[in-house]
């Protein structure tokens, strides 16, 4: 993806959990008014839900890491039948002027080196740690 197009990305989301613990939501947002992180935590601690502005800088410099993860080249759907519960994880990305894109996992990831490397990108953000490493 060129340079362009990063700061043509009007937001990307990542939800992830399951069913013990409910789904944590990532969502960076371009509006109008400001760039945001948006951070909505499983049902466990709803208090800790927070909205807050960020740079633009620091808007532009997260989604490039998680372009480096190849995400763009994923598969849309990554799915383990033969794992009934467990962890399920929704990433939505959508560029302005184009459809949203959406990749979906069910107990299985793109590839451990990519997967890793994104949730470590995840991890740099001011938010409590997501522990979903493979």
């Amino acid at each position: 993806m060129m340079d362009k197009n990063i700061r043509n990305i009007e937001y990307f989301e990542l939800q992830i959990g399951g069913f013990f613990c409910g789904f944590t939501r990532i969502r960076l947002e371009k509006t109008s008014s400001g760039y945001f992180l948006g951070y909505y935590p499983g049902f466990a601690n709803p208090e800790d839900a927070k909205k807050e502005e960020i740079t633009r800088t620091a808007y532009e410099t997260i989604l490039e890491k998680v372009i480096s993860c190849n995400l763009l080249n994923w598969e849309e759907e990554y799915i383990n039948p033969e794992i009934d519960d467990g962890t399920q994880w929704t990433i939505r990305l959508k560029i302005e002027n184009e459809i949203e894109r959406e990749w979906y996992g069910c107990n299985l990831y793109p590839g451990k080196e990519e997967w890793n490397s994104f949730i470590q990108t995840m991890n740099t953000l001011p938010i409590p740690s997501l522990d979903y490493e493979i």
